[in-house]
C-alpha cells in the first residue's frame, strides 16, 4: 500500500522501493535504481495531500529533481541535500593517513630516548645540511623533469622540457600529501593539454612502473659493487624478487596479450614496448641515483656513516616505503624505515633526528618550489 496512495512501497522501510520495469525488484536500496526508474521518479509530482510531498523524504523519493524545486519541509527545516553525515569510509580516507603518521611517530618517540633525540636535533649540523639539501633538491628536480620528458616521449606524448620543469615543480605541492598524488598531477596536466583521461592515467601508471624498475636496478647495483661489506640475504632476496617481477612485467609488455591490450588505460604501456621501457629506465636512473646518493651524503653530514654500496641497496627500499600512500608526504613511514635499516650504523636517536631534519628541509623546499612553479604556470596561462 503506497504512502498517501501515491507510490507502492514496502511497509517496513521508506527507502526500499519497487518500480515497474526495474529489475532490481523490491527490497533494494533507492540509490542503485535503474535509469528508467529514476526518470520516473524525476518526472513524478505527488498530490498536495501526500506526506511525501514535502520534507526530507521528498529528497529521497525524487533523486533526479532540482532540490530548489522541491516543496519545503512542513516543519520549516531546510532540505539537507548535501549535508549528509560523513561515512566511516570517508572519515578513514580523510584522517586515516594522519593517524598512521601520528601512530608511527609516537611509536618511534617511545622507542628512541627522547633526551638523545632532542640533543641530536638541537646540536645537529643544520647549517651544513641546509646548504647541502637545497641545491641537491634543485638538481633532483631538473633530473626528475628530464626523466619525465623521456617517459612522455616514448609513450607518444612529447612535451617541452621547460614546461615539464614547471609542471613537475608545481606537482610538488601535491607531493606534500603523498607521492602517488604528485604523479597524478602529471596526468591532470596531460588531460588539460589534450590527452584523454584514460590515456593520461595509463601514462601515469607507466611513469610509476618505470620509477619502481629504476629503484630495483639501483638496489641491484648496490649489491654488486665491491665496496664495503655485503648485505644480508634478506635484502638480496628482496631486490632479486623485484628484478624478477620486472622481467615478468616486460615479458607481458612484449607479448601484448589481446585481453589487456584492448584497454585504453594500458595502451601507453604497450605502445612504449620493451625498447621504450628500457629508454625510460635509462632516463630515470640518473634521477634515482641522485636521490639515493644524495640522501647518503646528507647522512654523512649528520654523522651517520653508511658504506656507499649499502646506501645504494637500502635507499631504494626507503624511497619505496616513503612513497606508499598511507601517510602524508611519507611522514612516519620514512622515519620508521630509516630507523629500521640504518640503526646498525649509528644510534637510533641520531638516525631519527636526521630523518626528521632532512624531511623538514625537503618539505620546505617542496612548498617553496611548488608555489613558485605554480605561479609561473599561471603567468603563462597554464593554471
Amino acid at each position: 500500500m503506497g504512502i498517501g496512495g501515491d507510490l507502492p512501497i514496502r511497509r517496513r522501510s521508506a527507502v526500499p522501493v519497487a518500480c515497474a520495469g526495474d529489475r532490481s525488484g523490491p527490497g533494494t536500496s533507492l540509490l542503485p535504481l535503474s535509469n528508467r526508474c529514476q526518470r520516473r521518479f524525476a518526472s513524478y509530482t505527488p498530490r498536495s495531500n501526500s506526506p511525501v510531498a514535502a520534507g526530507p523524504l521528498a529528497r529521497l523519493q525524487y533523486p533526479g529533481r532540482d532540490p530548489a524545486s522541491l516543496p519545503p519541509d512542513p516543519a520549516g527545516r531546510p532540505l539537507a541535500v548535501s549535508a549528509l553525515p560523513p561515512t566511516v569510509r570517508e572519515a578513514a580516507r580523510r584522517f586515516g593517513p594522519w593517524l598512521v603518521a601520528a601512530g608511527l611517530l609516537l611509536f618511534l618517540l617511545h622507542r628512541v630516548p627522547f633526551a638523545a633525540l632532542r640533543s641530536g636535533l638541537a646540536h645537529g649540523p643544520w647549517g651544513a645540511l641546509t646548504a647541502y639539501t637545497f641545491p641537491l633538491a634543485a638538481l633532483t628536480l631538473v633530473a626528475d623533469a628530464f626523466a619525465t620528458q623521456v617517459c612522455l616521449a616514448v609513450t607518444g606524448e612529447p612535451r617541452p622540457f621547460r614546461t615539464l620543469l614547471l609542471v613537475r615543480g608545481a606537482t610538488y605541492l601535491l607531493g606534500l600529501v603523498n607521492y602517488a598524488l604528485g604523479q597524478g598531477g602529471i596526468g591532470l596536466y596531460l588531460h588539460r593539454t589534450g590527452t584523454r583521461a584514460a590515456r593520461g592515467t595509463g601514462i601515469v601508471l607507466f611513469l610509476m612502473a618505470v620509477n619502481l624498475g629504476s629503484l630495483a636496478l639501483t638496489a641491484a647495483l648496490g649489491l654488486v659493487l665491491p665496496v664495503g661489506n655485503r648485505l644480508g640475504p634478506e635484502v638480496r632476496d628482496l631486490v632479486l624478487g623485484g628484478l624478477v617481477l620486472g622481467a615478468l612485467y616486460l615479458g607481458v609488455v612484449a607479448l601484448r596479450p589481446a585481453f589487456l591490450n584492448r584497454y585504453e588505460i594500458l595502451s601507453p604501456l604497450f605502445a612504449a614496448g620493451v625498447r621504450g621501457h628500457l629508454a625510460a629506465l635509462a632516463g630515470r636512473l640518473p634521477h634515482v641515483l641522485l636521490l639515493a646518493l644524495g640522501q647518503w651524503g646528507a647522512l654523512w653530514i649528520w654523522g651517520v656513516r653508511i658504506p656507499a654500496d649499502h646506501a645504494l641497496a637500502l635507499m631504494p627500499l626507503v624511497l619505496v616505503v616513503a612513497a606508499l600512500p598511507v601517510a602524508p608526504a611519507g611522514l612516519g613511514t620514512l622515519q620508521a624505515a630509516q630507523v629500521l635499516l640504518f640503526a646498525h650504523y649509528a644510534s637510533e636517536a641520531a638516525v631519527l633526528s636526521f630523518s626528521l631534519a632532512f624531511s623538514l628541509l625537503g618539505l620546505v623546499f617542496q612548498a617553496i618550489v611548488g608555489v613558485a612553479c605554480l605561479a609561473a604556470l599561471k603567468r603563462r596561462g597554464m593554471e
